[in-house]
């Protein structure tokens, strides 16, 4: 399905939600909203595209190619835009950042080393916070135990994944075998020059115990805007909350939207979430508004956001295919 086609669908699906709940329904809790608390909750968004932007620069300077933070985080945002458009693996932008990076002359091997590694960063940080709210929450009684089997589930295959891509990118002889195998078969490179570029990029970095330490830094303050952000929501539309929900409905976002899907989940994450605190007991008019409007924070804002980007970036030049 084309990324369009898929919004469309999606918003449709949020349209029928709107229609079941009633729109004379939620008009009272939407026109209570309170501006402030709403637009801190935008700027907590949007802080979480330059943290990460941040984290690109950091990790491009680190190997001796220095990025303006300007350019950094058009960089990102456009090719975070990909990802949120990207209908089943969500990073659909990852091949557009390398790309992107190498325009501004840093060579590719160098372009997409970097690229992984930062990736790992945020991997760590994301996987990790996932892990230990899903425990906290079920041993509190906020989620039902069977999370803890569908994670342990995805995190042995993520696992898994994990130990043969370090495999691969940490051995120089292994690295340069999947170059010859795969990469070769779209681009003529010198596999052995490019599997010793690569190799001690991702041995610098992993090894550069500052840079790992501030890029994980930033990732994990990521996480904590977006707990913010959740929370200002809850305050914009007048509700003072425990963390435990506030941490239950982050988990919850984060597991429909690995579900594979229309683009960037719209839709399933709306319908999973808004029945998921349903079934808590959390009522239907206090649910619905919560997770429509936070989405609209946290996955149209940067959405709007990108568009405007990729098209600066198209008028000077640099297009983006999808």
């Amino acid at each position: 399905m084309k990324p369009i086609a898929g919004l469309i669908a999606g918003i449709a699906i949020i349209a029928a939600i709107v229609q079941f709940v009633g729109v004379a329904s939620l008009l009272p809790t939407i026109a209570k909203l309170n501006l402030r608390y709403f637009l801190q909750a935008v700027a907590a968004s949007i802080a979480i595209l330059l943290f990460s932007s941040m984290r690109l620069k950091l990790v491009l300077n680190a190997q001796k190619y220095p990025l303006s933070l300007w350019n950094a985080t058009k960089i990102h945002i456009a090719t975070n835009t990909v990802n949120l458009i990207t209908p089943v693996v969500k990073m659909g932008g990852i091949p557009l950042k390398v790309d992107y990076i190498s325009k501004t002359g840093v060579p590719s091997i160098i372009s997409c080393a970097s690229v992984i590694g930062e990736m790992v960063t945020e991997t760590i940080s994301f996987f990790s916070t996932f892990l230990v709210l899903v425990v906290y929450l079920v041993v509190t009684g906020w989620l039902p135990g069977s999370y803890i089997y569908l994670e342990s589930a995805f995190l042995i295959v993520f696992g898994v994944l994990l130990f043969v891509a370090l495999n691969i990118l940490l051995s120089r002889s292994n690295l340069e075998k999947f170059i010859r195998n795969f990469v070769l078969r779209f681009a003529t490179v010198d596999a052995k020059k490019a599997s010793y570029q690569f190799n001690c990029s991702i041995t610098s970095y992993i090894g550069n115990r500052l840079l790992l330490y501030s890029t994980l830094s930033l990732s994990f303050l990521c996480r904590l805007l977006e707990f913010a952000r959740i929370n200002l929501i809850f305050l914009a539309l007048g509700f003072n909350v425990s963390l435990s929900l506030i941490f239950t409905i982050w988990v919850l976002e984060a597991f429909f939207s690995g579900i594979p899907w229309l683009p960037g989940g719209v839709g399933l994450v709306e319908i999973g979430s808004i029945s998921a605190l349903t079934l808590m007991n959390i009522p239907l008019l206090i649910a619905t508004p919560l997770i429509l409007i936070n989405r609209l924070v946290s996955h149209w804002t940067p959405l709007l956001v990108g568009g405007f980007v990729m098209s600066s970036l198209s008028r000077n030049g640099i297009k983006c295919e999808i």
